[in-house]
């Protein structure tokens, strides 16, 4: 799927990270229209990725 990333931020509950990350972007579509879009990354692997963490 292609997406326009507009932000990633860690997810925090009750002031604590939980370990996933919100990715907010927008997917174009026809017409020149987009969608928001929400994904939520859990997996720790991808999150590290997502993260650019060199953990």
């Amino acid at each position: 799927m292609e997406v326009f990333i507009r932000s990633v931020k860690d997810e925090i509950k009750n002031g604590e990270e939980t370990g996933r990350v919100l990715i907010d972007t927008f997917i174009p579509v026809y017409g020149g229209k987009v969608i928001p879009f929400k994904f939520v990354v859990s997996e720790p692997y991808v999150v590290q990725y997502i993260r650019f963490d060199d953990e």
